[in-house]
């Protein structure tokens, strides 16, 4: 069951066409009217031009359909595709769109097109949700997901992780949704035009001349990426429907907060940290905001906006929203070219599946909480590849009643999936050299393994939660090199890990050794090249009234603590073996 929301994201859209629930996954939000997709045969293009009554066409059994239902576009799909069609590739010139008369009868029209001989299949657009629980505390200010304080407590080990690896500005990660606020100054940048941020630029376009293709790539003008959306109705007041064009500016947030999760401005001095701050994010628009309340992806704009981002060189694209098999020609063609697609499960609790669950190659990723509990909503089954932190994600929003860039605390495995997506690029960074199943390799081989934490649901949460210091880094823990702090290098340490310790390092009394199998060793140079375990400890002052260090009673024979001196308290200890 979805968790309580401050907006109905179930509400639909009073032109939406609607379907019977129980025949459609349960992210189905109906049909976009007057819009059909449809795929040719593979000898058959009709020549199409436009004309006063909408398209002249060269095929009289298709110039009459057009006719009676009034069309005004007929168009490929997918145009100007950069790739050359790889070994078993889908032929995307198959693939076309008419748009026509919204009120006209949406099942008539797709027989209709389905019996003009050349048309191999007529299908209706279909609206989806995204999956999302809305933002419940906007002053919230910590991350726990990247650095969880509590000891024990669980996050995808990023802290240190990014001492490993930081992101390269060559990966690109492509935030299909409802856009991105390239104006929020953790995401745009302080550039007037907004290219010198998070964002990925198409310097081609910015340098080239306005209302030009400079690129070549069909899109005037997409100097920071795309808006699919057009022909759109029933939508919020006030936002973008009409038109596909150059500005993926955000209105209803959720794009802005997926983007948050992947590759915000990090080390700025404001805001929120990112996973792999430092790669680029490729905002593109599918969907929108409806006048109920409901954020709406549209499968062909999603679709349109993979093959873009595939060609536009984006290495990850991540997917938080429902899903159908309109984007089966899409994801095949993303995937031949080495790019690796992510879907969030689902808020709904159960271990139903929607296509990108079970697609060939797809990640499909749950939430989990700070204990590495599923998250109460998350969807599960033996289709999940791996899970991530989808509660309390404090990341960058976008307020469109207020039309101000912002922060939010959200939940939903809208926001697991692109902490995963940022994973993955900051993997790639480390080794970009590696082929999308390499990564996915090193990603799902080093996840922490979360099943007896939910004996009830075992093997149904994927490889594990994702855990980016086991995949880029090595066993020894350097503190301060590495970890400002040993508690956030005791937390991150897995059982059998080293912790080196500088001499000069000021530890706080008193210190526990902690009931985690790990080898403390003190007494290091600053460099961490040299260790004088005798000569220079590492030493702890007590206060007159407490220890200077404390074993925890759950410590093991496996626990090795050298290279200390405990002073104060009128006692002092050299080398505690």
């Amino acid at each position: 069951m979805k968790r309580p929301a401050l907006i109905a994201w179930a509400a639909l859209a009073a032109a939406t066409i609607l379907a019977p629930a129980a025949a459609l996954a349960d992210s189905f939000a109906g049909y976009i009217p007057g819009r059909m997709l449809l795929e040719f045969a593979a000898d058959y293009r009709p020549a199409v031009a436009k004309a006063a009554r909408g398209v002249a066409v060269d095929d009289p059994a298709l110039q009459a359909l057009a006719d009676e239902l009034r069309v005004s576009a007929l168009e490929p799909l997918y145009p100007a595709v950069r790739f050359a069609a790889k070994a078993g590739a889908p032929d995307l010139s198959r693939h076309w769109v008419a748009e026509f008369d919204p009120s006209a009868d949406l099942d008539a029209a797709a027989a209709a097109f389905a019996a003009v001989p050349g048309v191999r299949k007529a299908v209706k657009d279909e609206l989806r949700r995204m999956d999302i629980a809305v933002p419940d505390d906007p002053s919230l200010s910590g991350q726990w997901y990247l650095r969880n304080t509590s000891y024990g407590g669980k996050d995808v080990r990023w802290l240190g992780g990014w001492q490993e690896a930081q992101g390269d500005s060559n990966v690109i990660v492509a935030v299909i949704d409802s856009g991105v606020d390239w104006h929020h100054p953790d995401l745009g940048g302080p550039h007037p035009d907004k290219v010198n941020g998070a964002l990925f630029t198409n310097w081609t376009e910015y340098y080239g001349n306005p209302g030009s293709d400079d690129d070549h790539n069909g899109r005037i003008d997409d100097i920071r990426g795309w808006d699919f959306v057009s022909g759109a109705t029933g939508g919020w007041p006030g936002e973008d429907m009409s038109v596909a064009d150059n500005n993926p500016m955000d209105f209803g947030g959720h794009g802005t907060g997926c983007a948050g999760n992947v590759a915000p401005l990090t080390g700025n001095g404001i805001g929120i940290s990112g996973t792999a701050g430092g790669c680029k994010i490729l905002a593109i628009r599918a969907g929108y905001l409806n006048s109920a309340g409901t954020g709406l992806i549209g499968m062909a704009w999603a679709s349109q906006g993979i093959i873009y981002a595939t060609d536009m060189g984006a290495k990850v694209i991540n997917c938080s929203w429902g899903s159908s098999s309109i984007l089966e020609t899409a994801v095949d063609y993303a995937q031949l070219n080495g790019v690796i697609i992510v879907a969030a499960a689902g808020n709904d609790n159960h271990e139903i599946p929607e296509f990108l669950g079970t697609a060939d190659g797809v990640l499909s990723v749950a939430a989990t909480g700070p204990g590495d509990e599923k998250a109460s909503f998350s969807s599960y089954g033996t289709w999940v590849e791996l899970s991530a932190p989808g509660t309390g994600i404090f990341t960058t929003w976008y307020d469109h009643e207020t039309a101000s860039s912002t922060y939010a605390s959200v939940d939903g495995t809208s926001f697991a999936s692109p902490i995963t997506c940022g994973a993955i690029a900051l993997l790639w960074s480390a080794h970009p050299a590696y082929t999308r199943e390499q990564i996915i390799d090193l990603l799902l081989g080093s996840c922490d393994d979360i099943d007896a934490i939910n004996p009830t649901i075992a093997g149904k949460l994927g490889a594990g939660r994702v855990n980016l210091l086991k995949a880029l880094g090595d066993r020894l823990h350097r503190v301060p090199a590495e970890f400002e702090s040993i508690d956030d290098a005791i937390n991150s340490a897995a059982p059998g890990d080293t912790l080196a310790l500088a001499a000069s390092l000021v530890l706080p009394a008193p210190f526990e050794i902690k009931d985690k199998d790990l080898t403390y060793l003190g007494g290091w140079d600053d460099a961490f090249l040299s260790r004088d375990p005798v000569g220079t400890p590492t030493v702890i002052t007590a206060l007159p009234t407490s220890p200077a260090m404390s074993v925890n009673d759950g410590a093991g024979p496996a626990v090795v603590v050298d290279g200390f001196r405990c002073t104060g308290g009128g006692q002092q200890y050299t080398s505690i073996p």
